[in-house]
This record gives C-alpha cells, sequence and structure tokens, in this order.
C-alpha cells in the first residue's frame, strides 16, 4: 500500500512515498496536481500491475468448486471495484487519464474471465465463446466432451504446453512426470472431473495470454519524471 505525506514548501509539495519496499522524498508543483491527483495517479500505476479482484475460481479438487454464493459475492465484489477505480481521479495528463482506462478494462478482462470459470462448474459450454482466440476457443471445446474423447484431448492440451516448457528449459523429466500425474488423475473413479480441471488450468492460462498487452504503454509511465520537480531515495531494503 502506498503511504504518502505532504509537508508544504512554497509553491512545491514536498511528499514521502512509501511503496513497501523503498522510501523515497519527492516535491511536485501543486499548481498543476493535487494531493489527491497524486495518490489516485500512484494508486493506479500500482493496480495496473496486479490482480484487482479475490475469487478462487479455480478448483483442483471435487471440494473446491466454487458455490452459487461465491459467484453472487464476486459480481458484487467487481461492481464495488468498478466504481471505486472510476471515482479516481489521476494526473490531468494523457497517460495518466489512459491509465485510468487501462485499468478499468483489466478489472473487466479479469472480471469476465473467472466469471466463466465459476459458470463453466455448471454449464462448460459458457466457455465456447470466440473472444479469446482459436487456441482457447479449441481448449473449451474438448472441456465441453466426455470419456476417450476427452482425455484424448487433454493428452493434446498438455503436450502442446510441455512442448512450450521444454523451450523454456525445463527438462524432459519434469516433463514426463507431468504426464504421469495427468494419467494417474484420469484413472481415478471421478478421473473426468479432474480432467476437467486440468483443462480449465490451462483455458485459464490461454485467455490470460490472449488479453492486451499493456507492459508496452505501463513502461512509458514514470512517476518520478512526469509527476515530481525532485525525487531522492531515502531509504530500500535491499
Amino acid at each position: 500500500m502506498l503511504c504518502i505525506s505532504p509537508t508544504s514548501f512554497a509553491k512545491l509539495q514536498k511528499y514521502t512515498v512509501e511503496d513497501g519496499a523503498c522510501e523515497y522524498e519527492n516535491q511536485f508543483d501543486d499548481q498543476k496536481y493535487n494531493v489527491k491527483q497524486l495518490k489516485d495517479s500512484l494508486e493506479l500505476q500500482h493496480m495496473a500491475y496486479g490482480i484487482k479482484l479475490d475469487v478462487h475460481a479455480l478448483a483442483s479438487e471435487p471440494k473446491d468448486i466454487p458455490s452459487a454464493q461465491v459467484q453472487q459475492s464476486y459480481t458484487a465484489q467487481y461492481q464495488q471495484k468498478k466504481k471505486y477505480i472510476q471515482s479516481l481521479t489521476p494526473a490531468n495528463l494523457p497517460n495518466y487519464q489512459k491509465l485510468k482506462s487501462v485499468v478499468l478494462r483489466q478489472l473487466d478482462d479479469e472480471y469476465n474471465m473467472n466469471l466463466l470459470l465459476l459458470q463453466s462448474y455448471q454449464n462448460p459450454k459458457v466457455l465456447l465463446t470466440s473472444a479469446y482466440g482459436k487456441k482457447c476457443y479449441a481448449i473449451a471445446q474438448k472441456i465441453n466432451t466426455s470419456g476417450q474423447t476427452l482425455k484424448i484431448g487433454s493428452r493434446e492440451v498438455l503436450a502442446e504446453g510441455m512442448r512450450e516448457q521444454l523451450k523454456l528449459g525445463n527438462s524432459q523429466k519434469w516433463v514426463n512426470e507431468q504426464f504421469a500425474d495427468l494419467e494417474s488423475k484420469m484413472a481415478k473413479p471421478n478421473g473426468e472431473l479432474y480432467t476437467k480441471f486440468n483443462l480449465l488450468h490451462y483455458w485459464n492460462n490461454c485467455v490470460v495470454n490472449a488479453w492486451t498487452d499493456d507492459e508496452p504503454f505501463l513502461n512509458k509511465i514514470n512517476t518520478n519524471k512526469d509527476l515530481f520537480v525532485k525525487s531522492k531515495e531515502l531509504y530500500c531494503d535491499s
């Protein structure tokens, strides 16, 4: 959590900003921005890099399947969070106005994905949307199968994922362990359910990868240069 404490200094305002690891002393021109605009700008920047809603939409065990009450509370949480973000008033600079729009869109993306996951335990057909591209749609199709077709589809998705992991440097031994784990789960009495859990994790990862890449824009945001006249590091927990 960002902590900001103002101290009047002629036309400039002096602020101590803590981000959890470091502490900075900054000065900004109060003729350009007010305290709320600064605080809201910094909060939006912080929010842009994190998860905005608290929900466990992915189950690994039958006991973890979310109830209908979870879906209701999740929607209420989303509505409250969206209202709060809309109330924020960042600095009147193009990038910071856009930052607010980016965070709101990220919130919608996160909510919509998790809502589909929550609904899918009762009705997996909700995942059959073209909104996230052909790859995610193909995984959703496999989730909507059963029997041997489901097993074959799960093996195919895992094989594709493991090819990527090998490229990233993971060992063949680790890859073999993932295949063994899947076969073990499919052999259980409720193996079909575990197989769908596995595919839901892959669908989730696929959707996240299909979201807009905000990193190029976020890299343009530099609060020290954009908002402050001077910025000095007081302390950093290395």
